[in-house]
This record gives C-alpha cells, structure tokens and sequence, in this order.
C-alpha cells in the first residue's frame, strides 16, 4: 500500500523495475571494469547488451509515466519531483557515491577533495544523467498534459518532432547538454506513452502479441548488429540519428511492454520486488560499489569463473545498495529528499 495515495502498489511494476535495475548493473559491468580498473576481464559482458539495450532506459521512462499522476498544482509537482531525483542525484549519487569510493579506496573524503569537488560540472549536469533528465523530462511533460490543449495523437508527433530534435542537438553537439536536457527530449515519448498506457491499461491484456512484438524486435537489433548496422540506444551515449528515432520509438515500447506482460505473467517475485523499490539508489550507488569489487577481484586474482564473478558483481552490488537504500531511509532521510 503506498501511505501517500492510499493505493495499492501493483507487484508487477516494482518486478519490472527490478529486471530493469540489473539490465543496468549487467550494461555497465565491462564499462566500470575498463575505465575504472583498468582491465578487459570483463569484456564477454557487452555480447549481452543487444538484448536489452534498445529498450530497457526507454522502459523506465515508460514506466514512471504510467506511475505519475499530472493532476496536481504545480508547484507541489514540481517540489515533490525536486526532492525526491534532483536532491538524491547530488547528495548520494554525487557526494555519498564518492564518499564510499574514496573510504575504500585511499584515505576517505577528507574536507580537501570535498571542496576540490567539480562544482561547475555538477551545476551542469545536477548529478547522474538519468535522474537529471527524468526529472526534466517530468516537468517538460506536466506543461504539455497541463497547456497544450490537443489530442494526445497531436501530442505524440509533437514529442517525435523534440525526440528528433534533441537527437540532432547531441549529435552535432551544438550546446551544452545542461541537465541532460537532450536526453530528457529524446526520452519523452516514452514518459507520454506510459501516460497514455495507464488511461488503457487494457492493451496489456493482448499478451502473445506484445510478447511476439517484443522479441521480434530485440530480433531486429541483432540482426543489426551482425550486419553492422546502426541500431539505436538511448543511455549515457546515445546511439540514435535522424534516420533511425523512429525505429528507437517502436523498439522502446515494445521491449517495455514485452517486460510488462511478461512481469504480470510472474505475478510475485519477492526479491524482485525488492530491488524494485530501491532502483533510485542502486542507480545511484552502484559505481562506488562495483569498482571495489571489481579492484578486489584482480588484486586477489579469484579462480573462478568470469561469468560467475560477473553474476556476483551484478547481484552483490545490487543487494548492498539496496540494503544502503534501508539504512539511510532510516538514519540520514534527508539525503532522498525527505525532510
């Protein structure tokens, strides 16, 4: 039950996004391995990507659209979404994010390195990208369900167009990306069709062919990729041009509701549900923690297979944040916004 609205939390949404939580610790595996530790080891990891890759940042997006209710002042949207991503991006995933790091790694975050801190970068960008350009997204969102007086057809060309636009503006790099704000453009349609799907939750009911679109698509992308051809993504790096955000759209939502249907067929899956809740800040911790286990691994040269160790990684980071998660809800609030 959410205390808030009085609702009940519907388990599937919390199993999707605990899929989706590892999909990200499985995607950054090699990445935080090759550019914080200084080793390939990993490298085996990125074959898996093709799989999820096209789709699972978009199913978030799609997923906090179908949670988000619109209908509020504001100001009090506005307050509630800057507490509870902007404040947690800077103070764990900027500060305590470092903290950790720097405890396990050297001398722990003295008053120096505090202040030695790239203040300009962080006013730029408020943090990691995505919880940046989803609350901007966010925002962009409840002005145009809130001024913008057309249908919702109307609407989701107009967000094609911006998806076009902020694709065009990374790409040729034209501006700042200040608050990820291209990202948040490229990323909109999918907030708006989480939007939509919660006014037709019935399309969730035609479950073999939201399965068969789904898996015929990630098909799509591996084939594109065996033919070394352009397929789109939309993470840190974004992946995606003008020739291709259209196929970006159709891969998004059908990974998003291929998961959602295959999520609701779980019905019940309690570790899941536990990471579920936590994804903000396994996002956010994740880095810190993986590298650690990732330099204790190669200093202590573990004779075990690599899958495994990646299997490790991936579920021991996801558990100790989660458990990080527990443990600042209830001695340090203030750091999620809560006050």
């Amino acid at each position: 039950m959410n205390k808030a609205t009085g609702k009940r939390r519907e388990p599937w949404i919390d199993i999707a996004k605990g899929i989706l939580i590892l999909f990200v610790l499985l995607g950054h595996v090699n990445y935080f391995a090759h550019d914080f530790a200084g080793t390939d080891d990993f490298e085996f990891v990125t074959n898996t990507h093709i799989f999820f890759i096209t789709w699972y940042m978009p199913a978030f997006f799609v997923i906090t659209g179908y949670c988000t209710n619109f209908d509020v002042p504001f100001k009090d949207f506005a307050l509630k979404n800057f507490k509870s991503l902007i404040i947690p991006s800077i103070l764990i995933g900027v500060f305590l994010s470092s903290w950790i790091a720097s405890f396990f790694t050297s001398e722990g975050l003295s008053c120096y390195n505090f202040l030695d801190k790239n203040w300009y970068g962080i006013l730029l960008t408020c943090g990691p990208w995505f919880l940046t350009a989803l609350f901007v997204a966010k925002i962009i969102m409840y002005g145009i369900r809130k001024w913008i007086k057309v249908g919702d057809v109307w609407i989701f060309l107009i967000l094609l167009f911006g998806m076009l636009v902020g694709c065009s503006i990374y790409n040729k790099k034209l501006v700042l990306n200040i608050w990820y704000f291209e990202h948040a453009l490229m990323l909109l349609p999918f907030l708006f069709f989480g939007s939509v799907l919660k006014k037709h939750s019935q399309w969730l009911d035609k479950e073999k062919l939201l399965v068969c679109l789904g898996l015929g698509f990630i098909l799509v992308a591996i084939l594109m990729k065996l033919f070394h051809l352009p397929y789109p993504y939309i993470v840190g790096v974004v992946g995606m041009f003008w020739g291709n955000f259209w196929l970006c759209f159709l891969m998004g939502v059908s990974g998003s509701l291929m998961l959602f249907v295959i999520c609701r067929w779980i019905g019940k899956c309690c570790w899941l549900e536990y990471l579920g809740k936590h994804t903000i800040t396994i996002y956010l911790l994740q880095e810190s923690i993986m590298v650690v286990l990732i330099k204790g691994y190669l200093h202590w040269q573990v004779g075990i297979s690599k899958y495994l160790v990646a299997l490790f990684l991936i579920l021991f980071t996801a558990f100790v944040c989660a458990w990080l998660d527990v443990v600042i809800d209830k001695h340090a609030r203030f750091l999620k916004g809560k006050f």
